[in-house]
C-alpha cells in the first residue's frame, strides 16, 4: 500500500494595476476560501475605469464561487474583460457556468 502524501492546495489573487491596464491574476488553486481577497481584487478592477485582464495561465482548478466573481466582474466594467490562460479545469469551470461568453478571449 503506498501512503499518499498530503499537500496543502495553496491558491492566491494578484491585482496589478496600470496606466493602460489592470490585470487580476489567479494562481494555484482558487476558490471560496479566496472569497475576500478576490471580491476586493475584482472591485479595485471594476473600478479602475481602464481595461480588465483576467490572467489564468497559474491557475489550475477555480470553483463557481471564482465564476461568479469574474462573471460580476464582466458585467460591472465599463469596457470588456479579457481571459488569458485558461485552460483545463479552470476553462472547464467558466465554460459550464456560462461566464466564458461574458469575458473575451
Amino acid at each position: 500500500m503506498t501512503d499518499l502524501v498530503e499537500r496543502p492546495l495553496v491558491g492566491s489573487v494578484e491585482l496589478h494595476p496600470g496606466a493602460g491596464r489592470t490585470t487580476v491574476v489567479l494562481l494555484g488553486v482558487v476558490d471560496v476560501s479566496l472569497t475576500e481577497q478576490l471580491a476586493a481584487a475584482v472591485a479595485r478592477a471594476a473600478d479602475a475605469g481602464v481595461p480588465v485582464v483576467v490572467d489564468a495561465s497559474a491557475a489550475t482548478t477555480i470553483d463557481t464561487a471564482v465564476a461568479a466573481s469574474l462573471a460580476w466582474l464582466a458585467v460591472s466594467c465599463p469596457r470588456p474583460v479579457r481571459l488569458v490562460g485558461a485552460t483545463g479545469a479552470v476553462r472547464a469551470v467558466l465554460d459550464s457556468t456560462g461566464v466564458a461568453e461574458l469575458l473575451d478571449g
